[in-house]
């Protein structure tokens, strides 16, 4: 989102990009030892009107809050000096004017800033014409007192924006946040790609093929090629993925975790990108195998908010079953199976005629039982 602002001291414009949803943009005039002002406007010359000072206070904060860019009046905590006031909503503070009509811009409660909305702060010598409301300007008059008869008569010759000294315009729509987006980061080490479509809901219960990846003998390596395995690793990843649509991905240090979202017609989606991973694997020569699992479950998809980065997420036993699963013993290119694939898969081909699938004994993870298989290529003759 973009927004431009008119300073009316020095006549020129200040535009502000709004891109990191986890900063906290700030607006107005640079005080004392404040570290940054992402869109910083000219303090006004106040030789003649020192005792005055207070009508010019020029501080807000805008923010991603609740999937929208939302602004606040003044500055937030731990952006400004510990001698440096609150500010809090008064008649001297932050206005928006939404569809022609002005409001003030509360503190603590944040306003949604919308295309055509337009921001303004110290109103000019052209009280009235600045703020039409009657409860506004009422306002205005007992908060100043015996100041606003100076404020009407000041003659400094500043630029004037409808009767204010400083405004901003909002030019662009709010970026569109759908369920899911191709692609999108949307937290750390989580990743989505895919579509929304009937059968993926966000906050709801969603069917998961799992498949779950693990470097094997990773942190036995010397740090450089930890290094260079990983870098490998997360090719190719990618280039196994560019094939596929509706999943989360979930990194996890020297491995990730892979969920298909929605049902599928294809019930081996999961084992069906683990062989193509192996293909690529021996395609590269790597020096690096992986360890692998699959489960099928249904899990809760969840639209959370982390560190101010809206995200999804999946919680239920689906995504802690292929976790523990992950626990059991086997060898470079056998994958492990849980019982539901198993179940869904076995009696058909490839499966059935050139796949070496050996029931195991359950994995036992925190007193608990986990039925798996183990499914390998058998060697051609």
């Amino acid at each position: 989102m973009k927004l431009l602002f008119h300073c009316g001291v020095c006549k020129k414009d200040k535009e502000l990009v709004l891109a990191d949803k986890s900063h906290i943009y700030l607006v107005g005039n640079k005080r004392g030892e404040m570290i940054h002002v992402d869109a910083d406007l000219c303090a006004e010359d106040t030789t003649n009107l020192k005792k005055y000072i207070i009508i010019s206070r020029v501080n807000c904060n805008i923010r991603w809050k609740d999937n929208a860019w939302q602004i606040f009046d003044g500055w937030p905590e731990g952006a400004k000096t510990p001698n440096d006031k609150k500010s809090n909503t008064s008649a001297l503070g932050t206005f928006i004017e939404k569809k022609g009509k002005l409001q003030m811009v509360s503190h603590t409660e944040g306003c949604v800033i919308e295309k055509g909305d337009r921001i303004f702060f110290v109103p000019s010598s052209k009280l009235e014409t600045a703020i039409k409301d009657a409860g506004l300007l009422s306002r205005y008059q007992k908060e100043l007192g015996s100041k606003i008869d100076a404020l009407k008569n000041m003659n400094d010759g500043l630029a004037v924006y409808s009767g204010f000294k400083y405004m901003g315009e909002v030019l662009d729509a709010q970026e569109k946040k759908d369920d899911f987006e191709s692609p999108e980061f949307t937290a750390p080490n989580l990743f989505v790609k895919t579509v929304e479509t009937s059968e993926i809901k966000v906050n709801s219960t969603n069917m998961s093929y799992y498949v779950a990846l693990d470097i094997r003998k990773f942190t036995k390596q010397s740090e450089d090629t930890q290094i260079e395995w990983a870098r490998q690793f997360n090719g190719h990843l990618s280039a196994t993925l560019e094939k596929y649509n509706n999943y989360m991905l979930i990194l996890v240090g020297d491995g990730a975790y892979i969920s298909f979202l929605g049902d599928r017609h294809q019930k081996d989606i999961h084992y069906e990108f683990v062989n193509r991973f192996f293909d690529l694997m021996k395609e590269k020569k790597t020096e690096w195998v992986v360890k692998t699992a699959i489960h099928f479950g249904h899990d809760y998809l969840l639209r959370v908010e982390i560190c101010g980065r809206l995200s999804n997420n999946m919680y239920g036993t689906g995504i802690n079953t292929i976790a523990r699963l992950m626990e059991a013993h086997s060898e470079p290119f056998e994958t492990i199976v849980s019982n539901s694939v198993h179940s869904d898969i076995y009696n058909i081909e490839p499966y059935r005629s050139k796949y070496n699938i050996t029931k195991m004994e359950p994995v036992i993870v925190k007193d608990r039982p986990y039925d798996y298989y183990l499914y390998s290529k058998k060697e051609r003759a």
